[in-house]
């Protein structure tokens, strides 16, 4: 699992640039990351929660 996480690094590096960017009007950080907008990154310790939120999202999308 320790591999896995160190994976992700660079995602959420790219994600947190990005939105920096976004908040800032492209004072600081960069828009190299804007390709994540076009992804569904998820982001979970805990197997379970990532699941149920899931399953929460699925359930909301279909009742609109």
């Amino acid at each position: 699992m320790e591999r896995k996480f160190c994976q992700a690094g660079i995602a959420m590096e790219y994600l947190e640039k990005w939105q920096e960017y976004e908040e800032t009007g492209g004072a600081r950080g960069t828009d190299e990351g804007s390709f994540l907008q076009d992804w569904e990154v998820i982001y979970a310790v805990d197997n379970y929660k990532a699941i149920a939120d899931y399953l929460d999202y699925k359930k909301n999308k279909k009742a609109e």
